[in-house]
């Protein structure tokens, strides 16, 4: 039998791979794709039904410039991610020789087992769909974060003001902060640059959980988690 893990299998010892060789495994196996909708799709979704609602509420469209953008990104996050498989699968395939012998890599089921689950179509379906996710929830919370004002011309700034201190226990964090970082200009900018690249670290952090392979399912529930944190 085949070692199940969340929704991909791969043969994982010898006796795997001997009853995988009686279990006669197809080529086509890997063509497979499983369509059922995931929870942080339909978590997203949800999402994305509330921003555009949003969003149609002001005078300002979606952006097409932005979204051409996030198109890309997405086609780079995805080379990325079998960029980094490639020394995945070598070493995996090392791994076997070492254990099984250089000729155990001409079996169908080892060849197989070791294509899984990075080269399968349902990988890469799936890589796409939790990319689009991933980006798509950043895409119309950028919208969404200029538009508050068009949606609420309040100002609460006095009101976070005083929040603010009393969760710092009556100091000023911004103030504070300008105190202990303003004279120190370099250390300005790199937090200044820290900030700005907060996305890219975001995307950095989901890669692992797109390359985890032991458990498909926690990585559904980081997205999951991902989406209903941003609709939050």
């Amino acid at each position: 039998m085949l070692l199940e893990t969340g929704t991909e299998h791969y043969p994982h010892s010898a006796e795997h791979v001997a009853a995988s060789n009686k279990a006669g495994p197809r080529w086509s196996e890997l063509l497979e794709i499983d369509w059922r909708p995931r929870n942080f799709e339909i978590a997203f979704l949800l999402f994305t039904a509330i921003y555009v609602y949003l969003i149609n509420l002001t005078h300002l469209p979606l952006s097409e410039m932005l979204a051409g953008v996030f198109v890309l990104k997405l086609v780079t996050i995805t080379l990325s991610i079998y960029g980094l498989t490639v020394p995945i699968v070598l070493y995996r395939a090392a791994k076997h020789a070492y254990n099984y012998g250089k000729d155990s890599l001409r079996s169908k089921a080892t060849l197989i087992g070791l294509l899984r689950p990075y080269y399968t179509l349902n990988f890469l379906i799936l890589t796409l769909r939790r990319g689009f996710c991933l980006l798509g929830a950043i895409y119309f919370f950028l919208h969404l974060k200029h538009l508050v004002l068009w949606l609420n011309p309040s100002n609460y700034d006095a009101l976070y003001w005083h929040l603010d201190q009393k969760l710092h226990f009556g100091v000023q964090p911004n103030i504070a902060a300008m105190h202990l970082i303003g004279p120190h200009h370099h250390m300005a900018v790199l937090i200044d640059w820290l900030y700005i690249k907060y996305f890219d670290y975001k995307i950095i952090v989901s890669m692992f959980f797109l390359l985890e392979l032991y458990g498909r399912k926690l990585s559904d529930m980081y997205f999951l988690a991902y989406c209903t944190l941003w609709a939050v």
